[in-house]
């Protein structure tokens, strides 16, 4: 191997390494709405916020599979 080529391959490798730091990470976003209603309608919500909650952690337990 030639020392130009040695270079060139070690120029490229530092390309590809500079590449990868520079990628940005994934982030999720939780957005909630809150109004104000009566105190049964809040409880209704809560129970169903509940049931979510448990649907998305089985549905995560399923992709950590």
């Amino acid at each position: 191997m030639k020392v130009d080529e040695l270079i060139g391959s070690l120029q490229n490798f530092e390309i590809m390494i500079n590449n990868r730091e520079e990628k940005k990470e994934k982030n999720i976003v939780f957005i909630s709405n809150n109004d104000v209603k009566d105190s049964q309608g809040d409880y209704e919500n809560d129970e169903r916020l509940s049931e979510e909650i448990v649907l998305l952690g089985r549905q995560f337990n399923k992709v950590l599979k």
